[in-house]
């Protein structure tokens, strides 16, 4: 009907293959990215946990183009021995509208709030920690307050529940020139139980090389960014984490590093890719250095053959590497 409205009702986030119904503030989604690692380790999207929800969007182009978008979730739980403290419910909101052609700012806003409502206890091994629970705060172990559903861990570093709090951030997208993009994130994230507040923001710039190489402009990318995550900034629901691409190393927050992507494509059904970070743990000092290399084929339609090599350093000593080939079927 032509109406600037959009709805959604029922259950974000998902695992490929499939359909997934990602939420996302900001260029990056500092605070709120169902996408991202901290999302699929916080929520256990790969099926043990839940998030059921409503988002509503609204889009106005006579309005400066204004965009705005309101969500609310409940991180719902598993039935059994690895039930989740049911009643977390996260909410927030993001809008954002261009102020001259090709530059566009938003704000947006995220907080939740722990209820001790769920039907079964929480249930942690001694001293075990495991992608299964939420891990948050400083030195990856939650301090939340114990309810009813989720008791103190014995040997643990924490009660491993969701992360209590809110936070807001501000964002800017440019258009600086023809092939020339810059993409600046900043988000703060206050913790509702110890009381500290800390800060984190994500840069990146973005060329494509059509102009100067006389081809489609999406043959040859290069992503030049800058990421800096403080020790106490923990957003339980977005991606702040310096090797989103890898290994997930340093999680999430305490951080900071250089990033670069290159992207060819020298033909429609191959291309070819490298990801590098150098940075260092914020509160430490330890430096990190991980890279991937990777070729994606096209070999069908719908089958993909994607063969990778990524390998990880911290502290001058190398810590893994992996090779990969898998084959990509898309239904």
């Amino acid at each position: 009907m032509g109406l600037p409205l959009e709805v959604w009702l029922g259950r974000f986030g998902g695992v490929p293959p499939g359909p997934t119904y990602p939420v996302q503030f900001g260029p990056f989604g500092l605070l709120m990215n169902t996408a991202g690692d901290t999302w699929e380790d916080s929520t256990g999207d790969s099926g043990y946990n839940s998030a059921d929800g409503i988002r509503v969007a609204v889009n106005l182009p006579s309005l400066a183009d204004l965009h705005f978008q309101a969500v609310a979730i409940r991180i719902i739980g598993n039935i059994g021995a690895f039930s989740y403290a049911s009643g977390e419910d996260a909410f927030g909101v993001d809008a954002n509208a261009e102020i001259v052609k090709g530059f566009r700012v938003g704000v947006d806003y995220v907080g939740n709030s722990i209820a001790q409502s769920g039907s079964a206890t929480f249930s942690q091994p001694a001293g075990a920690l495991s992608f299964l629970y939420h891990v948050y705060g400083p030195g990856g172990g939650s301090v939340n307050p114990a309810t009813a559903n989720c008791p103190t861990a014995v040997g643990a570093a924490g009660i491993t529940c969701p992360a209590a709090g809110n936070g807001f951030g501000a964002y800017a997208q440019w258009d600086v020139a023809e092939g020339i993009h810059l993409d600046a994130e900043w988000a703060q994230w206050n913790d509702g139980v110890l009381g500290v507040s800390d800060s984190g923001y994500q840069a990146v710039l973005t060329w494509e090389f059509g102009q100067l190489l006389k081809v489609p402009s999406d043959k040859y990318i290069l992503t030049v960014g800058y990421q800096y995550y403080g020790p106490n900034f923990y957003p339980p629901y977005g991606a702040a984490e310096l090797d989103l691409f890898g290994w997930d190393v340093i999680y999430p927050g305490n951080s900071q590093g250089l990033t670069a992507t290159l992207t060819v494509t020298p033909w429609s059904h191959l291309t070819l890719y490298a990801d590098y970070l150098t940075g260092s743990n914020v509160s430490n000092g330890m430096s990190i250095i991980e890279y991937e290399v990777g070729v994606i084929y096209k070999l069908s339609a719908g089958a993909t053959l994607h063969l990778l090599y990524r390998d990880l350093t911290m502290e001058s000593v190398d810590q893994q590497g992996l090779y990969r080939a898998q084959i990509e079927y898309d239904f």
